[in-house]
């Protein structure tokens, strides 16, 4: 089962580690590094007996470039590592993880590339399209896990996600005449195959402090960078659609929302 994979190597999915004189840029949708000991890593949950697979196109310039799984802490060390040798054109690299039937809890696993410590000043590295995919994982018994959640707040002066509350998984969100438009930090590993086989599960509610008396998610679909999205419309105590841009002051709308995929 392929799992959600930001393609863009956006910090917020990704997290940046460098303990190094090294540098990292994103050009064209591609991660640029340059240097020692400068690496992105990105976190998974998986459950005893499950397979974790991470891959990657790679080239590297001078050896050095590392594409790696780190298992719980990125302290502890490399799992499984491959070292790449310079390689003028791109390929792709696999590394993988099982987690065994006695870890009970599952385990956190950390997916690595970038260029490690045995690189030097030189090495350059370019990656792009990293796919993660689990193997052995039943999708009928599969958990939803919340992928993005928070309180949308739409005021005269504000219209954002509500910076007092908790809030995870949203990359931005767009105001129409009748509907806002949440777009989420995760992007579908395959954009060409979005939503296969399934869709997520968008939940929103109303609240007792706002004109919006009745809420629905309605179009959940995929922007052209494979970002998946949802709209909410709402609606007022007179059964009349409330419109986002034009709220007025004393006519707050607020709406909780959560997602939810295996």
């Amino acid at each position: 089962m392929q799992l959600m994979c930001d393609k863009t190597f956006s910090l917020g999915q990704w997290i940046l580690s460098s303990t190094g004189s090294g540098t990292y840029s994103v050009t064209n949708g591609r991660a640029v590094f340059s240097g020692a000991n400068v690496q992105l890593y990105t976190p998974f949950l998986i459950k005893p007996g499950e397979t974790l697979k991470f891959s990657v196109m790679v080239k590297c310039t001078v050896y050095g470039a590392i594409v790696a799984l780190d298992i719980e802490d990125k302290s502890e060390g490399v799992y499984d590592k491959i070292f790449i040798d310079v390689k003028p054109a791109f390929d792709r690299y696999e590394v993988s993880y099982t987690c065994p039937l006695t870890k009970t809890d599952g385990a956190v696993v950390l997916c690595v590339l970038g260029n490690s410590a045995y690189g030097s000043a030189s090495t350059g590295s370019v990656f792009y399209d990293p796919q993660v995919e689990i193997v052995g994982h039943k999708i009928s018994s599969a958990p939803l896990r919340t992928i993005a959640a928070g309180l949308l707040r739409i005021t005269s002066t504000a219209k954002d996600i509500h910076p007092n509350f908790f809030s995870c998984g949203v990359y931005s969100i767009s105001v129409g005449t009748t509907e806002v438009t949440v777009t989420l930090d995760h992007v579908y590993s395959t954009p060409s195959e979005s939503f296969t086989p399934k869709r997520p599960l968008v939940f929103v509610s109303s609240t007792n402090d706002g004109v919006a008396k009745m809420v629905t998610a309605g179009t959940v679909g995929t922007d052209a960078n494979g970002r998946a999205f949802f709209r909410i419309k709402m609606w007022d105590a007179a059964g009349v659609v409330i419109n986002p841009s034009t709220v007025t002051a004393g006519n707050d709308a607020y709406v909780f929302f959560e997602v939810k995929a295996p």
